[in-house]
């Protein structure tokens, strides 16, 4: 697996303020996405299912390294942004957080 893609929502509400994801991404104020700590997500990221009991830094297994946001579902993932994939560890709340940097926008 090369890359993994995160559909997003184009807008998510927190308390009374609306965010724009996809702009807080490339922007570069949003540096992790979140995910449930699931089997679906572990085998999806590491190519195998992970067992996790509680918070743990599961860096090590990563084998995707390249993300695509997109927002929705568009036809042939475009617009997008591209980010390089750096770290993955499962928090308290067992969310996972994949770390990413290097963003760039590839449009048509």
């Amino acid at each position: 697996m090369d890359r993994i893609i995160f559909n997003l929502k184009q807008f998510w509400q927190i308390g009374d303020k609306t965010v724009e994801l996809y702009e807080e991404i490339k922007s570069g104020r949003k540096t992790i996405e979140y995910r449930d700590c699931t089997h679906f997500w572990t085998k999806r990221l590491c190519g195998k299912i992970i067992s996790v009991y509680g918070p743990q830094d599961l860096t090590e297994y990563l084998k995707v390294h390249r993300a695509w946001f997109v927002v929705g579902y568009p036809k042939d993932s475009l617009p997008r942004l591209e980010a390089d994939i750096i770290g993955l560890r499962c928090n308290n709340a067992m969310q996972l957080e994949i770390s990413f940097i290097n963003v760039k926008e590839v449009v048509a």
